[in-house]
């Protein structure tokens, strides 16, 4: 294999492989090697293989064409090394595979990811304008080749900072007018916008001097791209009036540019790409922008199944942490009923989510006595189960510690009123069981009011005092407490306002006047009515979500029939 390597012109250290039997070169379209330029003739230089070996042939051209600077006459043999001359540009002849390309070289070479590289332009077109040395640019199918390769880097990864940088480091190949490259992603539920790859030929050229540059951009196209969704071509910031009087983009001495909007399925933009030139002879052109046009479309449904995926990870990591956090909520719960001569106890609890801020508890006291409580923090998710874990501690810390239901609750409100806890506050009530005098001592801290269903199924809410403050709402908030006295087959049910909340599919609430006059009349131990009143709600609420934890914790003392 042989090819040409840019040696003089705007750009040196392009390739060309050169693959055919004969290669002409000129200003035709028709040659595999178009110059665009008047000083080259039509069809002005052909090479031709022979034998194995390539010769250098000019076809009559009216400037010449040139092998180290000898004008050939006729057919002239190639070596390797040699040097081609034809009007203003110049390549050198290479045989064999090209060796990969220094830090400064901009050949256009791409990086098959398996540490070989390959040549992907399969013809170079030179345009020039009167007056301008000309500049070489990859043609379309050195384009469509760079698209495919970026579409199989993007579609072979979905972690998105391995392929942002290689993109980069490919359409650099493809554009050789460019000196700086960057990606701008719009930061999620915010207006900033973060550089998340950046490309320079200066910072490639300042690399092994160890020199460091500071990333500036412009704004002014990025915005424009961004909210109008078009990609924008700046051929001349002196003669373009949309940005020419930008300060930024005249301030960082950008001569052409172009920006292109990264707009996922919905049509909302995620970002842009952008390549600008300080070169004034490098003017990108319509051609160009419909390249990176194409680039950026497969660039954004990349960054959105990266985005996707990655919210994806988070929420079953989430999923796991929740769960985690659910068993060891659970594990904060009793395990099992109390066991207490001649008394019954049923709970039953269920958060609306994998973890709920309601909290139910036995602690057992000194003198055989036993503390029932439930309780609501307020909120919902993580915080609210956080704050019912340090709830279950303190409770049990202030009730072996205190003398009575009120002082742990004061104690308790201490603790939630101080200022890490601002802004969340928890309803309780206690009900402190005495056996040895069948007497049930009940506090309320702002919470729903137990209520009493009798031997015969007489119901009775118990409102002996206000429910006053919930705990951490007031700092010297005072608390009261009543006591009742349990008679034979007497039952007693605490509960949360997850109960009462529930709602069915017409949005009708369950409420207190329906729990009363469901509860009334029933008989049997608290745990057939217990049971009951739950299969009674869950079939109100049917096919509705549940909108609030459900707590329920009931106690009752035996009759002589249940002995």
């Amino acid at each position: 294999m042989a090819f040409l390597r840019v040696i003089k012109g705007l750009h040196p250290g392009q390739l060309f492989p050169i693959e055919d039997q004969v290669t002409t070169i000129g200003r035709s379209p028709d040659c595999q090697l178009v110059i665009e330029s008047g000083a080259v003739s039509r069809h002005h230089l052909r090479i031709a293989r022979r034998g194995g070996r390539y010769y250098a042939e000019d076809l009559g051209s009216l400037n010449g064409s040139f092998v180290n600077d000898e004008r050939i006459d006729g057919s002239e043999l190639l070596r390797d090394g040699d040097q081609i001359g034809l009007c203003d540009i110049a390549f050198s002849y290479h045989e064999g595979n090209p060796q990969p390309a220094s830090a400064s070289s901009e050949a256009v070479v791409l990086d098959e990811g398996d540490g070989s590289e390959s040549i992907v332009a399969t013809s170079l077109g030179i345009s020039s304008r009167a007056g301008e040395t000309s500049f070489l640019q990859a043609n379309a199918d050195a384009k469509l080749h760079a698209i495919i390769e970026i579409g199989q880097r993007l579609a072979s990864t979905i972690k998105l900072e391995d392929v942002l940088q290689r993109i980069l480091e490919s359409l650099f190949r493809v554009f050789s007018r460019a000196d700086r490259g960057f990606i701008v992603l719009a930061a999620a539920g915010t207006d900033r916008l973060d550089v998340r790859a950046f490309r320079s030929r200066q910072d490639e050229d300042q690399a092994q001097e160890g020199i460091e540059t500071q990333v500036r951009i412009s704004r002014t196209m990025i915005r424009q791209a961004m909210e109008s969704g078009r990609a924008l071509l700046l051929t001349d910031s002196d003669e373009d009036s949309r940005f020419g009087a930008a300060e930024s983009i005249t301030n960082f001495h950008i001569r052409s540019a172009m920006c292109v909007p990264l707009v996922d399925s919905e049509g909302k933009p995620l970002g842009v790409i952008q390549l600008d030139t300080l070169d004034r002879l490098g003017r990108f052109t319509q051609n160009d922008l419909d390249v990176l046009a194409v680039v950026a479309g497969q660039l954004a449904m990349a960054i959105e199944n990266a985005q996707l995926h990655e919210t994806a990870l988070r929420e079953r990591a989430l999923e796991r942490e929740l769960a985690l956090a659910h068993r060891v909520q659970h594990a904060l719960l009793p395990t099992e009923s109390p066991k207490i001569n001649g008394y019954e106890f049923y709970a039953y609890y269920e958060p609306a989510h994998l973890i709920g801020g309601d909290y139910y508890d036995y602690i057992a006291l000194p003198d055989d006595r036993l503390a029932v409580v439930v309780a609501d923090v307020s909120g919902k998710g993580v915080a609210a189960a956080l704050m019912m874990a340090k709830l279950s501690a303190e409770m049990r810390f202030s009730l072996a510690m205190q003398a009575s239901p009120v002082a742990a609750m004061r104690r308790i409100n201490e603790i939630f009123s101080g200022e890490r806890w601002r802004g969340r506050f928890v309803t309780c009530v206690i009900g402190l069981i005495d056996p040895r005098k069948h007497r049930v001592t009940v506090a309320n801290a702002g919470h729903a009011m137990p209520l009493r269903l009798d031997a015969d199924g007489a119901i009775t809410e118990e409102a002996g005092i206000d429910s006053c403050f919930p705990l951490g709402w007031y700092a010297t908030a005072e608390y009261n407490e009543f006591e009742i006295e349990l008679a034979a087959g007497e039952r007693l049910f605490l509960y949360s306002d997850g109960l009462t909340d529930a709602h069915n599919p017409a949005e009708e609430s369950y409420g207190l006047s329906r729990l009363k006059q469901r509860l009334a009349g029933r008989t049997g131990g608290v745990e057939k009515v217990g049971r009951w009143l739950i299969d009674d709600i869950r079939m109100f609420i049917g096919s509705s979500t549940q909108p609030d934890d459900i707590t329920l914790a009931c106690f009752g003392r035996l009759d002589a029939s249940a002995k």
